[in-house]
């Protein structure tokens, strides 16, 4: 008896392993394993249409005041360059750039495995123009957002609060940590 049911086991994995082998062949057959097609084009591949947005140029006159940045003021007109297309995709961030209240609720593996979670609350207020635009025309070293947090879990956090100051910064001026006093000042590099 115990040697007829080994071979009975021999024989369901000879059938599963059958099984598989031809399901397998079924989808290759059917083409049901080909490439997706891709959800971008190359630029050989754009319509004429298409290709009216786009300027393929990549030297383009620069801006007097910020000679990082283009000099078509922003939100730019199309034709767009891939720079300007990557300063428009800038105002899009995890904090909006406009005054709003924001109800976080997250989540945080630790190296060691650990789940850190927690919610709070944030106000933030941003100088005006709201935006990306509003961002831009803050002077270097100037104030551009302030953000005011309150843990709302867990337990052992109710309550604390956080005020964040954030300044506008470039290339000129960069935010240095003073390792002397223990806070951040702003400075040239």
């Amino acid at each position: 008896m115990q040697r007829f049911g080994t071979v009975g086991r021999h024989i369901n994995v000879i059938d599963l392993w059958w099984r598989v082998v031809v399901c397998t062949v079924m989808v290759l057959w059917s083409g049901g394993l080909r490439a997706e097609q891709h959800s971008w084009k190359y630029l050989t591949e754009f319509s004429e249409d298409e290709r009216k947005n786009i300027d393929l140029r990549i030297d383009t006159p620069r801006s007097v005041t910020l000679p990082y940045f283009p000099a078509e003021p922003y939100p730019f007109t199309a034709p767009y360059t891939a720079e300007e297309m990557g300063i428009r995709a800038m105002e899009f961030p995890h904090m909006a750039r406009w005054n709003h209240v924001q109800i976080e609720d997250f989540g945080t593996i630790m190296p060691t495995g650990y789940l850190a979670n927690g919610k709070v609350i944030v106000l933030a207020m941003h100088v005006q123009p709201e935006g990306l635009e509003g961002y831009l025309q803050t002077s270097s070293g100037a104030v551009f957002t302030r953000w005011l947090t309150q843990d709302t879990a867990l337990p052992e956090n109710l309550g604390n609060q956080l005020l964040m100051v954030h300044h506008r910064t470039d290339q000129q001026t960069v935010l240095h940590n003073s390792k002397r006093h223990g806070q951040f000042t702003l400075g040239s590099p």
